[in-house]
């Protein structure tokens, strides 16, 4: 059908083209000739009716080429362009890694590829003109990151717009986290990322799932023996939550609130090297969130040339020195930095040399051992920083046993 309609299109603008050549051509050897009359040259008779004919001929052409021109530029092939779109903006194949395999066995394909995380996952961003930036600015409503002071673990709420993320869930052997929810008259969780499988960042998060309504789950894919991790794949397969396994280049996006995926590409085996490194982009505000991300992978991300620059980074792994190097420092160049770090950490934690770094770059330090709950308000032009408490950022004893977590 598309192609007999481009067929009728194509004689449309052919045929009334050379109609209206051939018909001036004709018209101006008929000129020629009379003026040939009038000067007594040779000369043929032609009727006054010929020329009538080819006026009308011209007419006539030239109003049918100026309409195939017209009908040609409509968008006749809407349809089949829909189609083409549609399949060009289908989702990624999931990836498989064991656990993924472990909750796709109890767990539907079309469950899971429902999402009901309502996220729109695009490749390519279209820029906003100034104009369009404005009129945003204007109605975005207010973003809070909240930092928990969970001790010697993790745990950040992200609310806007009656929207929820939890960023990993604390320690397992408690309900901080819990009870911080239930203070903020959390009733649902549309999201939740375990940044790795590490028992003080995965830790509540079987009991998050039990306590509220959670839609959808994020972790990069390792494998863990802790029955922590089991508790937390059980509760998932359970309550038949949809689940992701992000990877670096992936983007995603919920209203103005754009979320980066910056590591891993794919898994070490190395628990702390693959953790889901998460970069939140709220107008002219970002935060970054580099989970237990050790040396290797901030320099992955350095050089993979990703835009790492962010207004607020979660420094990674509790301030510990096997993290926040300075080339990823200078590349991240952000205005604050937040460490989620107990008051007595027993590795140490964080490094002397780590908040050294950070000071010597006149960035504004927070650790949750010092400052107990942070939050971070911003209307994604300015933002505004409350605590539960002041103080000075201090590193950890430096006579503690030092373990490896």
């Amino acid at each position: 059908m598309v192609l007999i309609i481009e067929a009728i299109l194509i004689l449309l603008i052919i045929f009334p083209y050379l109609t209206l050549i051939i018909s001036t051509m004709g018209l101006l050897a008929c000129s020629v000739n009379a003026l040939f009359n009038k000067m007594t040259l040779p000369n043929i008779r032609i009727k006054f009716s010929v020329y009538k004919t080819l006026l009308i001929l011209i007419i006539l052409s030239f109003f049918l080429f100026i309409g195939g021109i017209f009908l040609a530029d409509e968008p006749v092939l809407a349809a089949d362009t829909e189609v083409i779109t549609t399949k060009l903006n289908g989702k990624n194949m999931p990836k498989e890694t064991d656990t993924k395999r472990k909750i796709e066995e109890t767990i539907e394909v079309s469950q899971k590829e429902t999402m009901r995380f309502k996220l729109e996952k695009k490749k390519e961003q279209i820029e906003a003109t100034p104009k369009q930036e404005k009129e945003q600015d204007k109605k975005r409503p207010e973003l809070k990151v909240h930092f928990i002071d969970v001790g010697q673990a993790d745990a950040a709420l992200i609310e806007f717009h009656n929207k929820t993320i939890l960023i990993d869930a604390g320690d397992w052997d408690k309900n901080d986290v819990l009870d911080y929810l239930k203070q903020r008259s959390i009733k649902k969780i549309d999201l939740v990322v375990g940044t790795h499988e590490h028992a003080d960042h995965i830790g509540q998060i079987d009991k998050v799932i039990q306590h509220f309504a959670v839609k959808e789950v994020w972790l990069p894919g390792g494998n863990a023996t802790t029955k922590v991790f089991e508790r937390v794949i059980s509760a998932i397969d359970a309550n038949k939550i949809a689940y992701d396994e992000p990877r670096a280049g992936d983007k995603y996006k919920i209203g103005d609130l754009s979320i980066d995926i910056l590591s891993p590409k794919q898994l070490t085996g190395n628990l702390n090297s693959d953790s889901l490194v998460i970069k939140l982009t709220y107008g002219a505000i970002s935060f970054l969130f580099a989970g237990d991300a050790e040396k290797n992978t901030e320099k992955q991300m350095v050089r993979s040339g990703q835009n790492l620059t962010s207004t607020i980074l979660k420094v990674g792994h509790h301030g510990s020195n096997t993290s926040t190097t300075s080339i990823f420092l200078n590349e991240v160049n952000p205005q604050v930095a937040v460490i989620s770090v107990a008051k007595n950490s027993p590795y140490g934690h964080p490094a002397q040399r780590v908040i050294d770094r950070i000071i010597k770059k006149e960035i504004e330090l927070y650790a949750t051992k010092t400052h107990g709950n942070i939050i971070i308000e911003t209307d994604g032009n300015q933002y505004h920083i409350s605590t539960d408490k002041t103080g000075k950022v201090t590193s950890g004893n430096s006579k503690t046993n030092r373990k490896t977590n």
